[in-house]
């Protein structure tokens, strides 16, 4: 899977079916996983800080050291407290984070 995201990323021709790597990992879902409540608008981390905040490097052998926009949502439940964020494994599936 890897190596058709790099090839897809580096020739920059979509694959039926298929994207190269996304320019940003944001969560997409709107509602918590967790409690069913709406989610806020996209936010840089709390704990992200210095001169690359919010963004990380994405490392593979066609484009490596590439810098990317990490966001995350918090739920509007203030009984919940849950931070959701792209999953870079699942590529965009959310996971849930407890704070």
């Amino acid at each position: 899977m890897i190596d058709d995201f790099n090839t897809i990323s580096h020739l920059g021709v979509p694959v039926v079916g298929q994207v190269g790597w996304p320019s940003e990992f944001a969560p997409d879902e709107g509602k918590c996983g967790r409690c069913e409540s709406l989610l806020g608008p996209l936010r840089t981390h709390p704990g992200s800080k210095g001169e690359n905040k919010a963004k990380a490097y994405l490392v593979t052998n066609i484009k490596p050291f590439r810098l990317i926009p990490i966001s995350v949502r918090f739920c509007t439940n203030s009984n919940c407290k849950a931070i959701h964020q792209a999953d870079t494994l699942k590529l965009g599936e959310p996971f849930i984070l407890i704070q």
